[in-house]
């Protein structure tokens, strides 16, 4: 689980499942994001706030431009 650098009520959280997960409540609601990555091992979020966010899983490193809207 990562927070956005530039808004501490947003979280973003990976899973094994590669399921993707965002919460804008400070984890008290998540929507889940349909996500193309296989088994997720990290997860990593640029903290310059470009929206950029990274995820390891068994299969390599997947890549995110928009806030894990698609990778």
């Amino acid at each position: 689980m990562v927070a956005a650098p530039q808004d501490p009520t947003r979280f973003y959280a990976a899973s094994s499942e590669g399921r993707f997960l965002v919460s804008s409540d400070r984890g008290s609601e998540w929507l889940a994001r349909d996500a193309t990555y296989p088994n997720a091992t990290s997860l990593a979020m640029d903290q310059g706030g470009s929206g950029i966010l990274y995820v390891g899983s068994t299969d390599g490193v997947w890549r995110s431009a928009d806030d894990g809207q698609s990778w």
